[in-house]
């Protein structure tokens, strides 16, 4: 389980989803710089969907919230990478899941361009 998060997210500083948001295409940069950040503090989210990248609409700064399936990537069993990518084998490699993570963000931020 994870600590509190220095980050943790309020609604009403936060209260627009990415989901909401015409073109993610915009947010794609800093999207897939706050999953590496994550990754570099050694955390994994786990989850990563539209529903869980909100926006401030003053600042345009995005947050990641629903911490629920998060581990500390030295932690992460074969297990867990299987409930969040049905892909994964005992072969794949930690930076392999840290680089989906990474891909998945990518791919939702370009579909809706």
């Amino acid at each position: 389980m994870l600590p509190d998060l220095p980050f943790v997210i309020t609604t009403e500083k936060y209260p627009e989803m990415l989901l909401d948001q015409p073109k993610w295409v915009d947010y794609k940069e800093d999207a897939v710089a706050l999953i590496r950040k994550l990754h570099s503090l050694g955390i994994f989210h786990g989850n990563i969907s539209e529903e869980n990248f909100v926006i401030n609409p003053n600042t345009k700064e995005i947050r990641l919230k629903n911490f629920r399936l998060s581990y500390w990537i030295d932690e992460i069993t074969e297990t867990q990478c299987k409930s969040t990518y049905t892909d994964c084998t005992s072969e794949t490699s930690v930076a392999e899941l840290l680089e989906l993570e990474v891909k998945e963000i990518q791919w939702l931020c370009d579909q809706k361009k």
